[in-house]
């Protein structure tokens, strides 16, 4: 199963923590992705079922127990948002996402600091992650 132009971050919008990504925050997504893209040739993200979606741990570190799916094509679509393929894959964790594809959302995990603004200034891309929607921080924003 392959999901085109998928909407993975929105640039400028607040999440319900009142956090924000800039412009300059998806260019430094991109810029790890392609980093690791480089490194191993694919960049492999992680579906996580559980309310505690987030490990933590080594940045360069997937646990393979939790790949999903590969993440191809990451860019900016405009300034609106980061977009990107999305292909499941035949793995475990990608059979169970492919069951529960109409409850979750994309979404990047990051190493990083909140401005007092609330703007995310990005260290490093740790992920992409799939979860449920119903615990995403963007859900029911404007």
């Amino acid at each position: 199963m392959t999901l085109h132009d998928l909407e993975i971050l929105p640039i400028g919008k607040k999440t319900s923590s009142g956090r924000y990504y800039d412009l300059e925050s998806a260019e430094k997504i991109i810029s790890e992705y392609e980093r690791q893209v480089q490194r191993l040739g694919n960049y492999y993200g992680c579906y996580e079922d559980s309310q505690d979606y987030i490990n933590y741990g080594d940045p360069d570190v997937v646990s393979i127990k939790n790949i999903g799916f590969i993440v191809k094509d990451l860019k900016l679509k405009g300034i609106k948002c980061l977009t990107c393929t999305i292909i499941i894959l035949e793995t475990p964790k990608g059979k169970q996402l492919k069951r529960s594809i109409r409850d979750v959302v994309f979404r990047p995990c990051v190493w990083g600091f909140v401005k007092e603004d609330g703007r995310v200034v990005i260290e490093r891309l740790i992920s992409i992650n799939s979860f449920s929607k119903h615990i995403d921080n963007f859900i029911n924003e404007d």
